[in-house]
């Protein structure tokens, strides 16, 4: 009997749900506090496959690496190009079928921005008030401007 015990490696980079994707810790000298949510603490309220796609993406994952909420932002000046959920043309809204549609990735499940992964990775940080009202005045690029806003139209 074979055993088959492929590993792609794409699961390894994140060991939990949100792919090591964690709370920013804070100074308690500063005096910021998280940002109270309202809603689903875990998926933000997000589409669910929307929400897959985005926990199981590299980029997500290798976001990972950004621990404090400065590194996000410039990361967002950098990366964030649209405001949309899902990159155009990569997300049908018909069903896929036939032999490979649930195997290897094949699928018409599409393909989320940067943004919105952006945008949950905020939301993974749980920033503080004063955080969001910098990012909300930051004078260097109106995509910036951008996430903060998100979640405001349903899906």
């Amino acid at each position: 009997m074979v055993k088959d015990n492929y590993d792609s490696g794409r699961n390894r980079l994140g060991s939990d749900e949100n792919s090591g994707n964690t709370m920013q810790i804070f100074d308690p000298a500063e005096g910021m506090v998280p940002m109270p949510t309202y809603g689903n603490q875990a998926t933000m309220n997000l589409n669910p496959l929307l929400l897959g796609n985005m926990r199981t993406n590299d980029y997500f994952k290798l976001l990972a690496e950004k621990k404090s909420f400065q590194e996000v932002v410039d990361q967002i000046y950098y990366d964030a190009k649209m405001a949309v959920p899902w990159l155009p043309g990569t997300h049908n809204q018909k069903r896929t079928s036939g032999m490979c549609s649930a195997a290897r990735g094949v699928s018409a499940a599409g393909t989320p921005t940067t943004c919105f992964m952006l945008l949950f990775k905020l939301f993974t940080l749980k920033p503080a008030v004063q955080q969001i009202s910098m990012m909300l005045n930051h004078p260097d690029s109106p995509v910036s401007n951008a996430p903060p806003y998100e979640p405001c139209p349903p899906l």
